[in-house]
């Protein structure tokens, strides 16, 4: 690990990380479900992309990792630069550990939880039209996504409408690239449905599609299990 922030006896832990898990995500996912009461947040970086991914038990989301995206354009990606501010739930130290409570998610005060991101990016395109480099704030999660707050369940559920809602996905699409040029790329079915489950997936090793990539049927076959089929 590159940087692992501790506050308090054992309360909670923070992960930052400047490269993914790749052929150790296995051992780590242990590692996340083993002290996903203590975890208060994943902050990585590496893949350039905006990006996340929720982790499971079982079906159940218990953790969420923020890829944040890059400075750079990165090659042959097609990507505007940006960077990104978290805000974290810190105001004074808690004797009582985040995930004790047993809904801390509705109670915010001295979680030390993620409680929002705010992304920042510059439109390469236009700066070199017109000679100048201005930053521009492209969303914020809470207000832009419409979550309900930034739980796993709730990245869960966005991930869900990005599937169901065709104009979110595309929007989605759109910061995952910052508005760079690789958007313009098309992007089939197939691809869509890898990109979907890539964001439930922690993994690296999977060689079958995870369970949590389905959802329970309703009406006898549910929209996600179509997407499947």
């Amino acid at each position: 690990f590159r940087y692992v922030f501790f506050s308090g006896k054992g309360d909670f832990f923070k992960f930052c990380y400047n490269i993914t898990l790749g052929r150790w995500s296995h051992e780590y996912n242990r590692l996340v479900k083993r002290f996903r009461n203590t975890i208060a947040g994943q902050f990585f970086g590496h893949t350039h992309l905006d990006e996340f991914e929720v982790f499971f038990k079982d079906l159940e989301p218990i953790s969420v990792a923020y890829l944040a995206p890059s400075q750079t354009p990165w090659m042959d990606q097609g990507l505007n630069p940006a960077y990104r501010i978290y805000i974290i739930d810190g105001t004074q130290f808690s004797l009582i550990p985040p995930f004790q409570n047993p809904n801390p998610f509705s109670t915010l005060e001295n979680t030390h939880l993620p409680i929002d991101h705010h992304t920042h990016f510059l439109d390469l395109k236009q700066a070199n039209r017109v000679g100048n480099a201005s930053l521009a704030l492209e969303y914020r999660a809470r207000y832009d996504l419409r979550l309900d707050d930034m739980s796993p369940q709730s990245w869960y559920n966005y991930v869900r409408q990005l599937s169901a809602n065709e104009i979110d996905y595309q929007q989605f699409r759109k910061h995952y690239y910052r508005y760079g040029p690789e958007y313009d790329i098309p992007c089939d079915s197939a691809c869509k449905e890898k990109l979907l489950c890539s964001l439930l997936t922690s993994e690296a090793q999977l060689v079958e599609k995870p369970p949590q990539c389905e959802f329970e049927a309703e009406n006898h076959l549910s929209w996600w299990q179509s997407l499947w089929k």
